[in-house]
């Protein structure tokens, strides 16, 4: 999860245990860690921890 913030910038908060909540859970686990996010209320223990690195691979299309 990647949160855009106005004026530039990006925060990456961190769902904790998500393995084991519900998809109901983390949506609204989500919706709350963004408000926070673009509010800037975070706390260091929602942006820290273990994490997963994605990346989007481009691929051209002929």
């Amino acid at each position: 999860m990647a949160v855009a913030l106005e004026g530039g910038g990006l925060h990456t908060p961190v769902i904790r245990s998500a393995e084991v909540k519900s998809l109901s859970e983390i949506s609204n686990e989500m919706r709350d860690l963004a408000e926070r996010a673009r509010s800037k209320r975070l706390r260091r223990t929602n942006i820290k921890g273990r994490h997963r690195h994605l990346q989007s691979r481009h691929v051209r299309h002929r």
